[in-house]
């Protein structure tokens, strides 16, 4: 991949971006939010129409790449979000990947360890 990357240079701080991502998915009827961060990932999770949805963000750069990557997880989320408003897809087909289940692993998490299961793709 050439080019820029989105949001690179940015100086908004983290901390706002994730305050927009909380405002964003409120806007969007999220009943819940929350945000935290162990080691060196961060995470944020809401619910919409009973379902919980998690995003990670990788910490492990330094914090210009932090801020970049936060701007981008806030695009992410918007972007699934509008086009769930629009019509285009439902919320559980934009969000299938970060669905978080009763076990507290994401679709994403199930459906890479049953991958591991089979083996590699012939």
């Amino acid at each position: 991949m050439s080019g820029r990357r989105y949001a690179e240079g940015t100086y908004v701080p983290a901390t706002q971006t994730r305050q927009e991502i909380e405002r964003v998915v409120q806007r969007y009827g999220a009943s819940k939010f929350a945000s935290g961060w162990a080691d060196d990932t961060a995470v944020v999770e809401f619910v919409v129409n009973d379902r919980r949805i998690r995003f990670r963000v990788p910490l492990d750069c330094d914090e210009r790449e932090q801020r970049r990557r936060w701007r981008s997880l806030l695009l992410a989320i918007k972007s699934r979000l509008d086009v769930v408003a629009s019509g285009i897809e439902t919320f559980d087909e934009a969000f299938l990947a970060h669905i978080v289940g009763p076990d507290d692993m994401t679709i994403y998490q199930h459906a890479m360890g049953s991958a591991r299961l089979l083996g590699p793709i012939q």
